[in-house]
């Protein structure tokens, strides 16, 4: 089924729409690791700066926890992509509780009845979780819209398209993890899939391979882990699109170099102390750890979403056919495996699901697209076979993920009967998954 060109930005958007509308309207909030990425992002706005000492009864009241004191000013742990990227969302909530809700009453009384939280004055750090939310959600849709984009690319087809959309935004950590929190999954999850987007457009118009560096080299900024696309696809640019490489590097410049500046000014270091090797652990029992991200009950990226598990249809095609964007693309997944499997805590905290797998989850929709171009062209009994197998993988990841998005009992898991990080062993029992709470 080809489309009209004409009908590209309507799909779009309402592929926009309606993943956002799903997503924002889960019930589970996970505001942890991002728990300071709102106030970070208001002391941009309203003091120039990224330190959180404004905040004082805020981060007293959180035992001051994720936080590096430097020169006597607090700072959040954690990279600020994410606050970055929450900046609209941030000062969008500031004109609303700056001028629009004084003038109604009754919408403040009723903003204030919505959070249990102990507030004094409305403003955007009160109701951060909600900010956190919209925003993640955002974000999950626009990335939504890329792998759509990607998907006609590849295959011409709007069901095929709309069905990697699918599984991509409702059946995998995007709605179940990304879109809870502004966590770094999500804004890494977005700049892959822009990069992917670029890519797989270059090969009809050469000129955007040397653009996909900028989404790319803020991927960086968003988490350290993105090295990893980083320095592969880097390698790819360099041997496919040679003439290409020095806008390529230079596109870079406008996220790297401020980035490095920022980092100068705060830490005294080109990164900071998050983006060293000192989280991953040489004492870590990858025999453990690199099965367990895969396929414990616990944390498995094929228990909690099964369809994707016709990805190394994908892979295998790829590596056959030596399409060197495929091989390129396979190192990336089996290097993030590698390095998020050797985390001290490789199962993510308490989270739901494989959420670190969350960060390449647009290369796993990307190797979906042979299994399914398959599928479209293939007749008889074998292709009614996989086609249902298909199907029913991608019924229980979606059932798996959007439960996840919504039942907080998937989170109490994680710290009953006993918390899942001093007693790892839960991660591997069969007989209470985290998914069946």
């Amino acid at each position: 089924m080809r489309f009209p060109t004409a009908s590209r930005p309507l799909l779009a958007v309402s592929v926009f729409l309606v993943t956002f509308l799903v997503n924002v309207a889960g019930r589970n909030v996970q505001s942890f690791d991002s728990i300071w990425s709102v106030h970070t992002a208001r002391s941009i706005l309203l003091e120039g700066n990224t330190d959180l000492d404004e905040y004082d009864r805020e981060l007293a009241a959180e035992g001051y926890r994720d936080l590096l004191e430097i020169e006597g000013h607090y700072y959040t742990i954690f990279p600020v992509g994410p606050s970055l990227m929450a900046l609209p969302f941030v000062g969008a909530g500031e004109l609303l509780f700056r001028h629009v809700v004084p003038a109604i009453p009754s919408l403040e009384t009723r903003l204030r009845a919505m959070t249990v939280d102990d507030i004094g004055e409305l403003d955007s750090v009160s109701f951060h979780k909600g900010i956190e939310v919209v925003t993640a959600s955002f974000i999950v849709a626009l990335a939504s819209v890329f792998i759509l984009l990607i998907g006609l690319r590849l295959t011409g087809s709007i069901p095929l398209s709309l069905a990697l959309v699918f599984i991509f935004s409702l059946c995998s950590p995007a709605v179940s993890t990304a879109s809870r929190g502004l966590w770094p999954h999500g804004p890494s999850m977005l700049m892959l899939a822009l990069t992917l987007y670029l890519l797989t457009e270059a090969e009809k118009r050469p000129s955007l391979a040397a653009c996909c560096s900028l989404p790319l080299a803020f991927s960086f900024v968003i988490r350290p882990t993105n090295a990893v696309p980083v320095l592969l696809l880097t390698i790819f640019v360099f041997i496919r699109y040679r003439k290409q490489f020095i806008r390529y590097l230079l596109w870079s410049l406008p996220v790297a170099l401020p980035f490095v500046a920022f980092n100068l000014s705060v830490y005294g270091f080109p990164v900071s102390p998050y983006y060293l090797p000192g989280r991953l652990d040489s004492g870590v029992n990858l025999l453990v750890s690199l099965p367990g991200t895969l396929i414990s009950p616990g944390r498995g990226l094929f228990v909690f979403s099964p369809v994707l598990l016709f990805a190394l249809w994908g892979i295998r095609a790829g590596i056959r056919k030596r399409k060197l964007l495929d091989m390129i693309l396979t190192g990336v997944l089996v290097l993030h495996w590698v390095i998020i499997s050797s985390f001290k805590q490789w199962w993510g905290g308490h989270a739901f699901g494989p959420r670190y797998f969350g960060d390449v989850l647009p290369v796993l929709v990307y190797f979906l697209v042979p299994a399914l171009q398959w599928m479209r062209r293939e007749r008889g009994r074998k292709r009614t076979l996989v086609t249902s197998v298909f199907i029913i993988l991608a019924a229980v990841s979606f059932v798996i993920n959007i439960y996840g998005a919504n039942s907080w009992a998937v989170m109490e898991w994680n710290a009953e009967p006993a918390d899942v990080d001093l007693h790892t062993d839960r991660l591997w029992d069969w007989g209470d998954p985290q998914f069946l709470r």
